[in-house]
């Protein structure tokens, strides 16, 4: 995935216009009330499961998380809150993901998520490697979304990311 961020000369606005197009037609955006921070969750999925163990077959799935702004384009820390990541065995599942029930979720504190963060050129990020243990899915991929649950306020959701359960 390349992004280009463009140069002071185009301005906040427009920076932030390219970057909102370029992640809605890659990942999409969810975006709450301004004035909570983050505002928006970005989830990029890896497109294939990952084999997490030396056991032949798939065993988890990889993903990218950003948190922005609306008046910061680039990836921002998460300071405070909990991101859990959701896994459905189908994209409808996920579509309504307060009244489904995950195959499996993952939940990671802010102490926890700086030990995977990393800065790349869309900001800083945070690289997951997330295996399903027991919950292994009957089918033939999982679709994935990022929740962030400040202290106060609702959950702020990502779009979804649907992976294929071929390893490779």
């Amino acid at each position: 995935m390349g992004f280009v961020f463009f140069s002071n000369k185009l301005g906040n606005f427009r920076r932030r216009l390219y970057v909102a197009a370029a992640c809605c037609l890659v990942c999409g955006c969810a975006t709450v009330t301004p004035g909570t921070s983050p505002e928006e969750i970005h989830l990029f999925g890896v497109p294939a499961a990952l084999n997490l163990d030396n056991i032949p077959g798939p065993d988890g799935v990889g993903v990218r998380i950003y948190a922005s702004t609306t008046t910061v384009a680039k990836g921002l820390a998460i300071r405070s809150g909990t991101l859990d990541i959701l896994m459905f065995d189908t994209p409808g599942q996920a579509t309504n993901p307060e009244a489904n029930k995950p195959r499996h979720m993952w939940s990671f504190t802010p102490n926890q998520l700086k030990l995977v963060s990393g800065e790349t050129s869309m900001g800083l990020g945070y690289r997951l490697a997330l295996p399903w243990g027991p919950d292994k899915p009957p089918g033939h991929s999982v679709t994935v979304i990022a929740r962030y649950v400040p202290r106060k306020g609702k959950p702020i959701y990502s779009s979804p990311s649907t992976i294929g359960l071929t390893v490779k």
